[in-house]
Formats: C-alpha cells, structure tokens, sequence
C-alpha cells in the first residue's frame, strides 16, 4: 500500500526523523494525499522533538529554555523569518503554506511543560486531558494540515480530530507503562489502580501485580469509546481522502487495542513489542473506503 517505508525512495530529514521515532504515525501519514505527506513529516517532527524534551534534559530548567526555544521558533515560522534548524525550516514551509492554528501549537508546548515537573495523574480525566494537550491538539492540526488551503473544518470534525488523537495517546500511554513505570513515569491513573488492588508502592516499583491490567482494560474501553464518538461525525469540508490521513491514526490505535485485548491488557506481556498484525492492511483498507 505504501505505507512502509520505500527503500528506492530517500525520505526527506523529517520524513526520516518519523519514520525512526514515531513508525505509527510515519504509517498514518502516508495514507495522505502525496502532497500533504511532507507537512505531516515536517508536523510529527516538530512534535518529536518537544516531546523528547523531559528525557534529554537533566533539570525541569534545562527544559523550560528547550521549549522556550521551541515557542521562539514557531513566532518566526509565522513572522516568515524563521530559525536555521532542519525541522524549523520544513515547518515553517507549512506555517506559510496553511497558516494553521497558532494556538494549537502553543498547547502542544504548554502540554509538554507538564513532563519536566512529573506529576501522575489522580483520575481517568486527569490522563485524558493530558493526552488531548498533548496529542488531540496534533491531531487537530495534522486535521488543517491536510485540508490545505480549504480550512472549511466544522467545530464538530475538529472535535472528533481531537478525541481521534486523545485516544491514540491513551493507547499509547497504556503499551509504554511497563518503561514509563520503571522509570518512575507510570500514567495509570491513581484512582484506577487503587481501584483494582494496586498500591502506590507496585507503581513506583513496576510490579506487575494483576490490577494493573485490570486498570489498563478501563483506560483502553474509555479510548475504544472516545474513537466510536469520534467516527460517529462525517469527514467532510475537504476532500476526505486527504482528511484520512490526519485521521487514520484512529486505525493504528484500533490495532493496538485488538492486540491489547488479545493478551488480556497485560501490559508486561513480551508479545506486544511486535507490530500489531495486520496493521498495514487495515490502513490500506479503510483508507479505500474512507473510514477512520
């Protein structure tokens, strides 16, 4: 379909970064239209590289100036002036090109200002606002991306772009908790765990106690659901091919959640480093019939 890499194809320095960093969302991205491929590489880039942020930094300090730098250097993709620096200068092609949303990237910083003073989140609405300041916001600009110069989006269609990529984190958060946990990170919410048996000391520890799948299994349903309440609205307003390929992470979020379910939401459970099956075949699929 496509959707892998094409090895007698070079990528361009973000399209390379995606597909290094963030396979799920390179695969996503390629079920766009060819040209709206590189303002998603150029997208997905930007947010690699603030996300990273709290891992590569030895102080919350050290963070703030890193993405400080980074607020500095949208301003200049707007003002057209912007900063020598491989992703700035493929972004700020697309800020000229699509004017998208400045706010929406103001969001995805101030959400990721929230990793350098770590915090877990207490309830299941706690972990969902994160995920949607986080990733729902890129979701909804990857939307306007591809959409180009049409922008007719209803408030509806950015709403279900939003809940698309929430729950794609929630997913996420979920199959990376066992490394999140070892270090200290776990996004399990409090109220859950407690919920089903698992003790503060098991998180901070990692143990894989059996409430944690049980907690995994909430977190994963509400996500299911955020995806049946987002697909319920038409991709309309642009051409929905070109709509699918901000929204067809949903499709990757799907396979996920089947793999999830297959292992009893048993997040330590080793069959879950491999890809998801069919995943690719999926994108290909509902990429045909437009289904997100």
């Amino acid at each position: 379909m496509g959707a892998e890499k094409d090895t007698d194809k070079k990528l361009s320095y973000c399209g390379e970064l995606v597909y290094r960093q963030d396979r799920d969302r390179f695969l996503s991205a390629m079920t766009a239209p060819p040209d709206r491929r590189e303002a998603l590489f150029a997208l997905y880039a930007f947010n690699h590289e603030i996300s990273k942020t709290a891992g590569v930094v030895s102080e919350p300090m050290l963070g703030q100036i890193r993405l400080q730098w980074w607020r500095e250097a949208i301003e200049e993709c707007y003002a057209g002036t912007p900063r020598r620096h491989a992703v700035v200068t493929s972004l700020a092609e697309v800020v000229q090109a699509v004017k998208p949303t400045r706010s929406l990237f103001d969001t995805l910083i101030e959400g990721r200002e929230g990793d350098l003073d770590f915090q877990p989140p207490g309830t299941l609405a706690d972990l969902e606002r994160y995920a949607e300041l986080t990733s729902g916001c890129l979701t909804e600009l990857a939307l306007e991306v591809c959409s180009g110069q049409e922008r007719v989006l209803s408030e509806d269609l950015r709403k279900a772009a939003r809940k698309v990529g929430t729950a794609w984190a929630l997913v996420g958060l979920m199959r990376s908790l066992p490394f999140h946990m070892r270090a200290r990170r776990g996004m399990l919410p409090r109220d859950l765990a407690a919920s089903h048996g698992v003790a503060v000391s098991d998180l901070a520890e990692g143990r894989d106690v059996p409430g944690v799948a049980l907690a995994v299994k909430d977190v994963c349903s509400h996500a299911s659901a955020l995806l049946r309440e987002a697909r319920a609205v038409p991709a309309r307003g642009a051409s929905a091919s070109a709509l699918f390929g901000a929204l067809s992470i949903g499709v990757v979020a799907d396979s996920h959640l089947k793999q999830l379910r297959k292992v009893g939401h048993d997040v330590f459970d080793p069959r879950l480093s491999a890809p998801p099956a069919l995943r690719g075949w999926s994108l290909m699929v509902r990429s045909v019939l437009g289904w997100y």
